[in-house]
């Protein structure tokens, strides 16, 4: 018999060494209470003792050095705005919305290496960096990426990057070296011109992110002289899977207005859980417990726009420290999503339009020619797959990066001599002319 489940959910992938889902003291010392009672679980429920490592020091979490507290707020301050804007744009009212706002963040790092002026001042605002000078900023994002990086046995991150020059333009060296030294990129060389160079780009965005996102790049136009990549991929185990013969099928309600027929996949346990105004919440943990998917469930089918509507940086502080560990009955549906979005007109509403203005924009810093280089476009593609072992995902930001400046690519001239024509035989070297003549009938 099918059932009916409210349509509204906000799933979230946390890493608590980010500091976005970090409990308080509070929340870890009544698990442990609770474990301390000892209180067994029930036939069917998972008992789960251990604290959230999220809730422990830095240094007690493997960490070292500890990460940069000024890059964790950052950019999860920048992830809840872009968020935010993406949203007042329309997209997620009825269709899905999934976004890695890390990897837009590491590529937008990237290329605000190469920016000057106040482009680099309006980046740096938009991004949270405005507290972090360039080294700082660049030695803390390098800190994180191998904090994120296998973080145990039953989760994998892998986070890569690559920079594609137009071959024949020249880019600063300072600019490389901070690149390939604190991002790890991967710098290489195309001939932009030939149709095999959006091929080379996606074989290399497809092997980054396992075979998830196989394309990123469609066409390269004349003006495009870099692309700046960042590529995430993810792939978890439960803590506790679910059973699959527990998986059912059930009615969704979606925002639209219909009703979906999903698996629904059900488990019952002990759980940090949230009961808010209007709302519930569930920490769905991975592997040892570092990383965890979030699942935010209005009460209502409607309710999502307002669960949404207040997630600034204290209410998001708030919720996440309001978890508790509760017995209780979880059903979440298997799901996949597929998104892609032109960041433009979102970043540059969160203060960093200028960036994409070829008149004004300052990324000097890229290259030693003088040229005025813009940021052309910032596509982000996201992916995740969530089942009964776990979850996977990737993410793939690409920044293309275009001169101001370029001659615009010339029409293929077609030269067809069927007529009466004039012709010299000319050495070049001394402008002597050996021979000239018309042509006027070659039969003649």
């Amino acid at each position: 018999m099918k059932k009916t489940i409210v349509t509204a959910v906000v799933v979230l992938l946390a890493v608590t060494v980010l500091g976005a889902s970090r409990c308080s003291d509070n929340d870890a010392t009544a698990q442990n209470s609770s474990a301390a009672a000892g209180k067994k679980p029930q036939e069917g429920e998972i008992s789960v003792s251990n604290p959230i490592k999220g809730d422990k020091p830095q240094s007690e979490m493997g960490l070292s050095p500890p990460l940069d507290d000024r890059l964790a707020n950052a950019n999860r301050q920048f992830g809840l705005r872009l968020f935010a804007a993406l949203r007042e744009s329309g997209e997620g009212a009825e269709d899905n919305l999934f976004i890695s706002p890390l990897s837009v963040s590491i590529a937008l790092a990237m290329a605000y290496n190469g920016a000057a002026g106040q482009t680099a001042l309006s980046m740096a605002r938009a991004l949270g960096f405005d507290g972090l000078d360039t080294t700082e900023l660049n030695a803390a994002m390098r800190d994180l990426v191998t904090a994120l990086e296998n973080p145990d046995s039953l989760v994998e991150i892998s986070i890569a990057n690559s920079l594609w020059g137009r071959r024949g333009f020249s880019f600063s060296n300072a600019f490389l070296d901070k690149t390939g030294t604190y991002y790890e990129a991967e710098i290489t060389t195309l001939d932009f011109d030939s149709p095999d160079a959006p091929d080379t780009i996606n074989r290399w965005v497809n092997d980054a992110t396992r075979g998830m996102i196989d394309n990123i790049v469609d066409r390269i136009p004349p003006e495009i002289v870099l692309h700046l990549i960042n590529a995430i991929y993810f792939k978890g185990q439960w803590q506790t899977e679910f059973d699959p013969a527990r998986t059912h099928d059930w009615d969704f309600d979606t925002a639209a207005g219909g009703t979906a027929t999903v698996s629904m996949m059900s488990h019952s346990g002990s759980y940090r859980h949230l009961a808010g105004d209007g709302f519930q919440a569930v920490r769905l943990p991975y592997g040892d417990g570092n990383l965890a998917m979030y699942v935010f469930l209005p009460d209502e089918t409607g309710g999502l726009g307002e669960l949404l509507a207040d997630l600034d940086e204290e209410t998001w502080r708030q919720r996440f420290q309001g978890f508790r560990p509760k017995d209780g009955d979880v059903m979440l549906p298997r799901f996949r999503i597929e998104y892609l979005s032109l960041l433009n007109s979102a970043l540059s509403g969160m203060g960093m339009g200028i960036a994409f203005d070829g008149g004004r924009a300052d990324f000097s810093g890229m290259t030693t020619t003088g040229a005025d280089l813009y940021i052309s476009s910032v596509v982000h593609k996201a992916v995740v797959e969530v089942n009964e072992e776990g979850t996977e995902a990737a993410a793939v930001t690409d920044i293309a990066i275009g001169v101001t400046s370029i001659q615009p690519e010339e029409e293929r001239f077609r030269f067809v001599a069927d007529h009466p024509f004039f012709f010299v035989i000319r050495d070049d070297r001394t402008d002597s002319i050996l021979f000239m003549g018309i042509l006027n009938d070659p039969k003649g």
